[in-house]
């Protein structure tokens, strides 16, 4: 278990429209940043630790990243996968970095701002937490572990668009008995709307689309389509914490987006819709302690 800060190194897939340069001054000391280029950018004057140029999909070109600086990886403990439509404020940076010197998860990510484009309702933040363990991670801006990393590069050139990798990473998860976490007290902006950046409309005209790329990446690894991704447990985010289980974790969940429902009332209705789904069935503390992965939590809860 992690004691000290963790070496992150936060790689951004980036084009010419990328925001990375609003936020890059807030990773001083806390992450080293690469970029890694998809089209003809400069960035010989950006203040990051790499540079790399890989045009195709987001996880192809980490992979070609990873291949080109193979190092990096005995090198850090966490790699944060950033697309460059996202912002990132200091303050998320600076408790995701707090988080992950107390929670060792293999992977993570940070919760989306009220005011986000989304796909998945369960990456909304939720204030009531300081995070939630779930099965999910969206590939948008996931935080792997050095291990997590090894196990999931596997599947990197599966496919141009990322489309199917979060099944795949549930699965992995669950190898372990380890659960995701959903940093709710650490939230970043999505910008674009779902499938408006550049990384889509690059994508090779003889390729396959999107949801073709998901379908095949679940044939491959025997994946099911259907499986039900959902908060499990979490942390509360007032002190002292406290870990939330069952009928607490649903009545905390439904306080957390109160505040939504002033700010944006139709994704408000988005979340509310999926998290009433994904409630049930609860899974009971019994089964939970069973897990390394509550376990772990506990041990730091209690602590």
């Amino acid at each position: 278990m992690l004691q000290t800060m963790p070496q992150i190194l936060l790689i951004v897939r980036a084009g010419r429209k990328s925001i990375h340069r609003s936020w890059l001054w807030t990773t001083n000391g806390l992450a080293d940043v690469a970029l890694s280029i998809y089209d003809d950018s400069d960035v010989s004057e950006d203040d990051v630790k790499f540079i790399h140029h890989a045009r195709g999909g987001k996880f192809p070109g980490l992979m070609a990243f990873f291949d080109a600086f193979p190092q990096v990886i005995e090198s850090y403990d966490y790699f944060w996968l950033f697309e460059d439509d996202l912002v990132l404020p200091f303050e998320s940076l600076q408790q995701t970095v707090n988080i992950l010197s107390r929670f060792p998860f293999d992977l993570s990510a940070p919760s989306l701002t009220y005011y986000s484009f989304f796909t998945w309702p369960i990456a909304v933040r939720n204030s009531q937490f300081l995070f939630r363990c779930t099965n999910f991670v969206e590939v948008m801006a996931p935080i792997m572990s050095r291990t997590f990393l090894r196990r999931a590069m596997v599947a990197f050139n599966d496919n141009f668009s990322g489309w199917g990798h979060e099944w795949l990473w549930s699965r992995l998860l669950a190898e372990t008995q380890s659960f995701a976490a959903i940093l709710d007290s650490a939230p970043i902006t999505h910008t674009r709307p779902f499938g408006g950046g550049p990384l889509y409309k690059n994508r090779p005209p003889e390729g396959w689309t999107p949801k073709e790329d998901m379908e095949r990446m679940l044939a491959k690894y025997g994946l099911d389509k259907n499986v039900q991704f959902r908060n499990f447990f979490a942390v509360s985010s007032n002190e002292p914490h406290r870990i939330l289980v069952q009928n607490e974790l649903l009545q905390h969940a439904l306080t957390g987006y109160a505040d939504m429902q002033v700010l944006r009332n139709d994704n408000f209705a988005r979340c509310m819709e999926a998290l009433i789904k994904g409630a049930r069935p609860v899974t009971p503390l019994a089964d939970l302690q069973k897990t390394s992965g509550f376990r772990m939590v506990q041990t730091v809860v209690n602590a």
